[in-house]
């Protein structure tokens, strides 16, 4: 669902969508997420469970053990209040090095600046303001970094690490220019962007555009339009979001003060992510090779446990504004947003931790030195150093690789799903071992492998303009189908549509590990999500006011059910957020609205990314599977 202008949808009237004129789309015009205290957003562009072993909290600061000697220096430009959570303190002061001032490089005497500061939102800052175009100047760069003590080879954007914060209003146009200064190909995926109008600048490889070749340039631009919350972008060539290219993107309300419920003082965003000693390049050889059957590498999962001695509310999921729900810790998975409002009224002071513990019983082959927990210190006082003494809760977590229960979270604004679906499709997800025992991801037997030069989208929009009729609509069948002639499905699974269709998505997982969904283009329904397999007979879903979200788990042996408005003109990626897991082929794709986008143009920078040599565009890309062809005796 990625509506615009259809009222009369949002009052309940989605069963006669059919109905509907096909310039008007399902709107969705939620209330705007209660802007936290404290923003959770999980960016794990690419891990198995959660997260997994070495993760960081990024906001940004560093890890560190409750026993540690050393003492911590107060984060920068922080705002206190006796009401809400404050500033975060790195555990080294050699970390705090201001406010994204550093200048692109790959010297070790000049990491990437991190600051505390950079990701505090200002309530300065204007919503009644008329749209605004808003721009962005990034140089992406090859540097050796050690954001946990270790130094490793990484990307940035514009030396900072993560990268910069994008913020703006409803109704802004983002433009974000792009010099690839790094050694290897890369894009951008604006993650929960609805991308109406302009589905070519949604940055999956393959599907929407062709990556940025080394030493070249791209700009990305498009206007938000229906949606706020909150959001983050990552580089969407091979798994370089675990390489450094990633960072948040906070949308505004125009009705944001009004719609208002928990007053707050200090908004910041929080972001959780996996991290790894090794360029995800040589990782993911390794994890494609024969013979090693899906063994993701480690660390590959994680958990956000909540905070010491709090109570918080959750009032935003993936962009959706929610009734506020208090909880003392969440399971947040990957690629999932959650905002949060803390009370600091801890009883041990004016600092506590925060702490993200992992689930081990969701590695692969966890190492027994891993440690399971880490911490950051958050305070309201900006001049205490010492360590928090806080104490964790006595409750926990029940230990199984799955989402949070959502069933008691609500969306503010009631939207009454379709009655039906137009169209139901049921997907198979598994591994499965194939020609030289390569383990791969499946959808219904077909495993994705993309076209670097030739994206879905520019395939569908010239064949749709030049008459091709692999494009058309069976006579006789559903207005939404399985495109088989026009796509290899054995490697590109494509359902295609025309017209405003509501199309359901029934996914069995048939694998022993956690998919985290996320779906491009669009927020779906939440439908249901259980062990086993799906019985329609037995399970009746809210048909009043279910969670709307862009991405949901399907745990291990168990069963998935979305409904979506397919409404937004696009060639739109459908796939696990386990970056392994896509690489290696668990992707299928949405190919709608085609009599739109039959009338739509693919822009000429776009297009001139594609003339680039294939060399240099699969430059830091995942490897082709003929490159493991004979490497088993």
């Amino acid at each position: 669902m990625a509506g615009e202008d259809e009222e009369r949808l949002l009052k309940n009237e989605a069963d006669d969508i059919s109905e509907a004129d096909e310039d008007e789309r399902y709107d969705e015009e939620v209330a705007k997420p209660k802007w936290s205290n404290a923003k959770i957003v999980l960016v794990v562009g690419l891990l198995c469970i959660l997260i997994i072993g070495g993760l960081q909290l990024w906001s940004p600061w560093k890890s560190q053990d409750a026993n540690h000697e050393d003492k911590a220096s107060a984060s920068e430009g922080a705002q206190h209040s006796a009401t809400s959570s404050a500033s975060f303190l790195p555990t080294e002061p050699s970390t705090l090095l201001g406010d994204n001032q550093g200048q692109p490089g790959t010297n070790k005497e000049q990491p990437p600046v991190i600051s505390p500061s950079n990701y505090i939102l200002s309530k300065d800052w204007t919503i009644d303001t008329n749209p605004t175009r808003r721009e962005y100047e990034w140089v992406v760069t090859d540097v050796e970094f050690n954001p946990d003590g270790v130094y490793r080879p990484m990307m940035v954007i514009n030396n900072q690490f993560p990268g910069p914060l994008i913020r703006a209003n409803e109704d802004d146009t983002i433009v974000v220019h792009v010099k690839n200064q790094a050694a290897n190909a890369t894009s951008f995926h604006w993650h929960g962007i609805y991308q109406n109008g302009t589905a070519w600048m949604d940055g999956s490889v393959g599907v929407s555009q062709c990556p940025i070749p080394p030493g070249g340039e791209f700009t990305y631009e498009f206007q938000i339009k229906g949606q706020y919350g909150t959001y983050w972008y990552h580089a969407h060539q091979g798994a370089q979001a675990s390489d450094g290219l990633v960072g948040p993107l906070v949308i505004h309300s125009k009705d944001e003060k009004r719609l208002e419920t928990i007053p707050y003082d200090t908004d910041q965003v929080v972001m959780v992510s996996d991290h790894y000693h090794n360029l995800t390049s040589e990782l993911m050889m390794k994890y494609l090779a024969s013979d090693a059957e899906n063994a993701e590498p480690v660390p590959n999962g994680a958990l956000i446990n909540g905070r010491d001695e709090h109570n918080f509310a959750v009032v935003e999921v993936d962009g959706t504004a929610v009734t506020p729900k208090y909880y003392d810790r969440f399971t947040i998975n990957s690629a999932q947003r959650y905002s949060i409002v803390v009370f600091a009224n801890s009883p041990s002071g004016d600092s506590w931790w925060l702490r993200a513990k992992m689930l081990s019983s969701c590695f692969t082959d966890a190492p027994k030195d891993l440690d399971a927990e880490i911490r950051a210190i958050i305070t309201s006082n900006s001049t205490n150093t010492t360590l928090p003494n806080s104490k964790e809760f006595d409750s926990s977590l029940e230990p199984i690789c799955k989402d949070m229960n959502t069933t008691e979270l609500h969306p503010v604004e009631a939207i009454r799903p379709p009655e039906k679906a137009d169209t139901t499709f049921y997907l198979r997800a598994n591994f499965e071992i194939g020609a030289w025992r390569l383990s791969r991801g499946v959808f219904n037997s077909s495993s994705w492998r993309p076209d670097i030069q030739r994206p879905t989208l520019h395939r569908v929009i010239d064949g749709l303009q030049e008459k091709n009729t692999s494009f058309n609509t069976v006579p006789g069948s559903a207005s939404s189908f399985v495109n088989d002639v026009a796509f290899d499905s054995k490697k590109e699974l494509v359902i295609q549509s025309t017209g405003i269709q509501v199309i359901d998505f029934i996914i069995t997982n048939f694998d022993d590990g956690n998919h985290p969904l996320h779906l491009h283009g669009y927020k779906f329904f939440l439908m249901g999500q259980g062990h086993g397999y799906y019985d329609a007979e037995t399970y009746k879903a809210d048909m009043t006011n279910p969670l709307r979200r862009d991405t949901a788990s399907v745990e291990a042996y168990g069963w998935l059910w979305i409904r979506v408005i397919a409404d937004n003109p696009g060639a739109w990626p459908f796939h696990c957020h386990i970056t392994w897991h896509t690489e290696a082929g668990l992707l299928m794709q949405l190919v709608t609205r085609t009599d739109m986008l039959e009338h739509m143009n693919i822009p000429q920078p776009n297009r001139h990314l594609c003339s680039s040599p294939k060399a240099e565009l699969l430059k830091g890309g995942t490897p082709e599977d003929q490159v493991f062809y004979g490497t088993i005796g």
